[in-house]
């Protein structure tokens, strides 16, 4: 009786039991493989075009590079890591302290390095200790050459000791020279537009280089020696 009762439910229906079939089958058919070709395909289309912009950026980049001077940019670079370098350059700064003594008329009589643990205003940074010998007239004039530029020097403290007849002092100062680490700064990404210097930075430039001019020394920003002296 019940196989009699589905023939004849089939047999009423079986017109409309095909195309539900069908319907169902093509469901899953595209679910399961032709959905996720159209996502694939998407997905695809996405990454060429990702693809084709970085191309397009880094030939742009390219063609500025050429335009670049290689003579300018290399003399750039030295200058500003001269005025703000990414290591300690002890050697450097015993050079430049030297000669700025030395134009102000002070004798140095003890010259030390030492770690600081106080936060660095500008990046990280060193101490130097300065023990001098001069006119005390004359000690102003180097507190302003050591913190003038190129080199990124500030004076933190400043004792003076006055001679017998008061004009000659001993003054003791300390300094903080400043550098960066360019390892954790600096991000080069070749598929990303071309940095450009800004107004600013290229009038910065600018004066740190009249200070070469001036020194009168073709290698003031080379660097030659040992990077700590002492070690």
């Amino acid at each position: 009786m019940q196989q009699k009762s589905l023939l004849a439910l089939y047999t009423k229906y079986k017109l409309y039991i095909y195309p539900v079939l069908i319907v169902l089958a093509c469901l899953i058919l595209t679910f399961t493989v032709i959905l996720s070709q159209v996502t694939k395909f998407l997905t695809n289309s996405k990454t060429e075009s990702e693809l084709v912009n970085k191309l397009k950026n880094m030939e742009v980049k390219a063609d500025e590079l050429e335009q670049l001077s290689n003579r300018d940019l290399s003399k750039d670079v030295n200058v500003a890591l001269f005025a703000y370098p990414s290591e300690k350059d002890y050697g450097q700064v015993i050079g430049l302290v030297q000669r700025i003594t030395a134009q102000s008329g002070f004798n140095i009589s003890n010259f030390q390095f030492n770690d600081i643990s106080e936060a660095a205003q500008f990046g990280s940074a060193y101490g130097i200790k300065l023990e001098v010998l001069g006119a005390k007239d004359r000690l102003s004039e180097l507190i302003e050459k050591l913190e003038a530029p190129p080199r990124l020097l500030k004076v933190r403290t400043l004792g003076i000791n006055s001679g017998a007849d008061n004009t000659i002092v001993t003054a003791v100062i300390s300094l903080h020279a400043y550098y960066s680490d360019l390892s954790k700064n600096a991000k080069v990404l070749p598929d990303q537009p071309l940095s450009k210097l800004s107004d600013t930075d290229e009038g910065v430039l600018r004066e740190l280089s009249r200070y070469d001019v001036l020194s009168g020394s073709s290698n003031l920003y080379k660097p030659h020696g040992k990077v700590n002296p002492f070690e």
